[in-house]
């Protein structure tokens, strides 16, 4: 599962990267000397993955940079417009971006898109995009903004556009955290079972079922 905090367009390349560490830790795990663990998952299996990928939000940037007034700016403009470094921000969105995109056309491939779950809201401004406004005042906004992004719908990156677009008939944010929930409780008895069936065929004490 991938965390984020509010950020700089750096930190979002850094944060948003994790989706694709955690993905590249597990197949190393699968290789590696706990592989049993995972039987009977390979390592190229990826549509045994299940990603949740959960941003608190960062500030909207639509329409921050337009072509045109790009088209004439000079080298001092690039590196200094209104107290941003918009060559820097650019590049950092762009490369942030392609990770979302790299994991929507990996799970897409595999036809498992319900395994990526990305909730993020790039819209928020004021004291609600900063990282330091603890005030209850910004506290109380920041619940009803998480309340509203559970109650939104399913979206899934356009690889062909590289914008987030909801997915009909795949319900709630809400209703899919609670599916997958069910899955890794699901998992988490099999492998349970599995243990306990291979302890009891190594000649252990045998226990009765496991409940969780």
């Amino acid at each position: 599962m991938q965390l984020e905090p509010n950020k700089s367009p750096a930190e979002t390349k850094i944060m948003r990267a994790q989706t694709m560490v955690a993905m590249t830790q597990i197949i190393k795990k699968m290789l590696g000397k706990d592989k049993e663990e995972l039987f009977p998952v390979r390592p190229a299996d990826c549509r045994k993955f299940l990603v949740l990928s959960i941003g608190t939000g960062s500030a909207s940037d639509e329409g921050l940079f337009t072509a045109r007034q790009c088209s004439r700016w000079g080298v001092v403009r690039w590196l200094r417009n209104k107290g941003m470094a918009p060559i820097i921000d650019i590049f950092m969105a762009a490369s942030s971006d392609l990770v979302d995109i790299h994991a929507g056309v990996l799970f897409q491939s595999l036809h498992s898109d319900r395994d990526y779950l990305r909730i993020q809201d790039s819209s928020l401004r004021g004291a609600a995009a900063t990282v330091d406004a603890a005030t209850p005042e910004n506290m109380r906004t920041l619940v009803g903004i998480g309340e509203r992004m559970l109650a939104q719908r399913v979206s899934r990156v356009n690889v062909e556009t590289g914008r987030n677009e909801p997915v009909p008939g795949e319900g709630s944010n809400a209703d899919a955290l609670a599916g997958l929930a069910r899955q890794l409780s699901e998992e988490r008895r099999t492998r349970l079972a599995r243990r306990a069936a291979a302890g009891c065929a190594g000649g252990s004490t045998c226990c009765s079922p496991v409940k969780t």
